[in-house]
C-alpha cells in the first residue's frame, strides 16, 4: 500500500511537470507519467479521487461507496446505482484495483445528492436481496445454480425497470433533487473517464421480471413519499 501512494505521489509531481513552459521537459515528464499509469494500472479516476480534485468544481465530491459487485455477482448493481444518480443529478461509475473482479460503485455529485444517491441504492439493494432470500429459502432446491441465477437476475432487471419508469413517467411533479440545478457540473467531473462493459444482458424470466419490475413502482412511490414528508408536503399534492 505505501508503495502504492509512492508510485501515485510519484505521477503527480510528473502531470505537474508536464505543465511546464520548457516544451521538452514537459512531453518527457507526461510520457513518462503515462508510463507509469499503465504499469501500475492506475487512471486518472484513482488520482482524482485521491487528491479531492472533484471538489475544486462548484462543491462536486467524489465518493467511493462500500456497494461491490462483480461480472458474477449482482453484475446490475452499476445499473440501479445509474437510475437514482440520473434522479438525483449525480453519476455513478465503478472501479477496481489492479486485478481485483471486485467493483466498487462510486458517485459523483453535490454532497447532499450524493447522500440521497447513497441511500436509496443500500435501500433498493436491500429490498432486492431480501427476495432473493426469501425465493431461494421457497424454492432453491429446485433449480441448478445457473437457472437459479437468471430467475435472481430477471426479478432484479424487472426492479430496476420499474424504478426507472417511475422516475420517467411523472407529469406535473417537482423533482426530488434536494436543490434544483443543472447536470452540468458532475458531467464534467466524469466525461474524461472510460466506460467499461461490465456485462452483456442476457435474456430475462419474463413473469419474474414483472414481479420486479412492480415491485421497483413500489419502491419508486415510497421514495416520492419520504421525500414529500422531508419536505412538508402534502402526500397528495
Amino acid at each position: 500500500m505505501e508503495q502504492d501512494q509512492q508510485i501515485k505521489a510519484k505521477i503527480r509531481k510528473l502531470l505537474a511537470l508536464s505543465g511546464s513552459p520548457n516544451e521538452n521537459e514537459a512531453r518527457l515528464a507526461l510520457c513518462k507519467a503515462r508510463e507509469l499509469m499503465c504499469q501500475h494500472r492506475i487512471s486518472e479516476t484513482d488520482l482524482l479521487m485521491e487528491t479531492g480534485s472533484f471538489t475544486a468544481e462548484a462543491g462536486i465530491m467524489c465518493r467511493e461507496t462500500d456497494v461491490t459487485f462483480s461480472k458474477r455477482r449482482v453484475p446490475w448493481t452499476l445499473q440501479l446505482a445509474n437510475v437514482f444518480a440520473e434522479n438525483c443529478r449525480c453519476r455513478a461509475f465503478s472501479r477496481r484495483r489492479g486485478r481485483q473482479q471486485t467493483r466498487t460503485v462510486c458517485l459523483v455529485g453535490f454532497l447532499g445528492d450524493v447522500d440521497l444517491c447513497e441511500h436509496r441504492l443500500k435501500r433498493a439493494l436491500k429490498e432486492i436481496q431480501l427476495w432473493m432470500y426469501n425465493a431461494a429459502r421457497r424454492n432453491g432446491e429446485l433449480y441448478t445454480r445457473q437457472e437459479f441465477s437468471q430467475i435472481t437476475d430477471s426479478y432484479a432487471r424487472g426492479y430496476i425497470a420499474g424504478i426507472y419508469a417511475g422516475t420517467h413517467c411523472r407529469t406535473g411533479e417537482k423533482e426530488q433533487a434536494l436543490v434544483p440545478r443543472s447536470f452540468g457540473e458532475a458531467d464534467r467531473a466524469v466525461e474524461n473517464m472510460r466506460v467499461e462493459q461490465i456485462v452483456p444482458e442476457r435474456e430475462v424470466i419474463r413473469a419474474i421480471f414483472n414481479i420486479g419490475y412492480h415491485d421497483g413502482l413500489r419502491f419508486d412511490r415510497a421514495c416520492r413519499l419520504e421525500s414529500r414528508e422531508g419536505t412538508g408536503e402534502s402526500p397528495t399534492a
